[in-house]
C-alpha cells in the first residue's frame, strides 16, 4: 500500500513537469507589475521602496489545482545604487506543497543621473522546504503509520541570480536564474544510494524584454513585453505581450503563452497604492478539462526615502534632479542646492 500510494504521487508530478512547466516553480501572469518577484537584479531599482502581495489561483474549478501566495519587499540604498529585498511564497500543488524564503541583495552600476543606462546584479540566497501531505492521498487505508512514518519533509539551501539592462529608461534586458542549485533529494525514508526514484529540482532560466513608447503629452504609453523560459528537459516557453497604461494610473495588458493560456490583466495605480488583477484561458491540450486561473496582485509603495535617513530637514529627497556627472566617475552622486 505504501509503495503504491507514493508510486501515484510521483507518476502525477513528473507526469505534470513534462505537460507544463510552470508546476515546479510558481507561474505569474503579472510579473511585470513586479518585476522583483522574478529576478533578484530590480531590487532597489527605484528610488522608493515597494511591497506587494499576490495571489493566484490556477485551474479554477479543479480540486487540489494549483495555489500560490507570494509576498515581496525590496528598498533602494544609498543613493539608489543598490538594493535589499525578501522573497517568499507558499506553492501547493496536490500533494505537494513548497514554502522559499529568500534575502536578495543587488547593485545597480551607472545610472548616476537623470534618464541614463543602468546595469543591475542581484543575489538571493535562503531556504527551500518541500513537504508531502499525506492527508490529501487518498488510500484504502490512511491511517497505516507506515505512510506516516516513510514520509520526510526535506529543506534544502537555495541561490538565485539575475542581471538586467536598462538603457536610457526605454529598453530593458534582463536574465534570471531562479534555481541555481538544482537539488536533489529523496521524499521517502531511504538511502541516497537506493534505485527508488527521487526528485529532482530543475534549473530554470529566464530572459524578459520590454520596450516603453509614450506620446508626446506623455498621456499614454505602449509597452511591448516579452518573456522566454527555459528549463532542463523542457521545451521552451514564449510569452508575448502588450500593455498600455493611460495616465500613469490605469493600464491594460494582454499576452499570449504558448501551448498554454491567453492572460488578460488590468489594474491602476494611486499615489501609493497598486492594484492588478488577470484571468487566464486555458488554450493547451486540456484546456477543456480545466477551468481559467485567477490571480490578484496588491501593492504599496513607500514615500521617497530620504537621502539622510537621521535628518529631520524637509524635501530632502532622492527626486531632486541630478548632476550629470558621467557615469565613469568614482565619486557619489552629487544634488543642486534648493535656493
Amino acid at each position: 500500500m505504501k509503495t503504491f500510494c507514493f508510486f501515484c504521487c510521483f507518476v502525477w508530478l513528473f507526469a505534470t513537469y513534462n505537460t507544463l512547466l510552470a508546476q515546479e516553480r510558481p507561474l505569474y501572469s503579472q510579473y511585470f507589475q513586479n518585476q522583483f518577484i522574478e529576478n533578484p537584479s530590480y531590487a532597489g531599482n527605484d528610488a522608493y521602496g515597494s511591497a506587494f502581495l499576490t495571489y493566484r489561483q490556477q485551474w479554477a474549478g479543479v480540486e487540489n489545482a494549483p495555489q500560490t501566495t507570494a509576498f515581496t519587499l525590496n528598498i533602494p540604498y544609498y543613493e539608489n545604487r543598490g538594493g535589499f529585498g525578501l522573497n517568499i511564497y507558499h506553492d501547493v500543488v496536490n500533494v505537494m506543497a513548497r514554502t522559499k524564503a529568500m534575502a536578495t541583495g543587488a547593485v545597480h552600476i551607472f545610472g548616476n543621473y537623470d534618464k541614463s543606462s543602468k546595469l543591475s546584479m542581484g543575489m538571493s540566497a535562503g531556504l527551500l522546504s518541500n513537504r508531502i501531505d499525506p492527508s490529501r492521498v487518498r488510500v484504502a487505508h490512511a491511517q497505516d503509520p507506515q505512510i506516516l512514518s516513510s514520509v520526510q519533509n526535506f529543506t534544502s539551501f537555495e541561490l538565485a541570480a539575475g542581471f538586467n539592462l536598462m538603457i536610457r529608461y526605454k529598453f530593458q534586458l534582463g536574465l534570471a536564474f531562479p534555481q541555481l542549485l538544482g537539488t536533489n533529494f529523496h521524499f521517502m525514508a531511504l538511502e541516497p544510494d537506493t534505485k527508488r526514484r527521487n526528485f529532482h529540482q530543475l534549473q530554470h532560466f529566464l530572459i524578459n524584454a520590454r520596450y516603453k513608447w509614450e506620446n508626446k503629452y506623455r498621456t499614454l504609453s505602449l509597452e511591448p513585453l516579452l518573456m522566454v523560459r527555459m528549463a532542463e528537459q523542457s521545451p521552451i516557453q514564449l510569452d508575448g505581450g502588450l500593455m498600455a497604461t493611460f495616465n500613469n494610473i490605469f493600464w491594460l495588458s494582454g499576452c499570449y503563452r504558448t501551448d498554454y493560456a491567453v492572460s488578460t490583466a488590468a489594474g491602476f495605480a494611486s499615489r501609493h497604492l497598486r492594484f492588478g488583477y488577470s484571468y487566464d484561458f486555458h488554450t493547451g491540450p486540456l484546456a477543456g478539462n480545466m477551468g481559467g486561473s485567477h490571480e490578484l496582485t496588491l501593492g504599496y509603495t513607500f514615500g521617497n526615502l530620504p537621502d539622510n535617513p537621521l535628518s529631520k530637514a524637509k524635501n530632502k529627497s532622492w527626486q531632486k534632479k541630478r548632476r550629470k556627472w558621467h557615469p565613469s566617475r568614482p565619486h557619489p552622486i552629487f544634488f543642486k542646492k534648493k535656493r
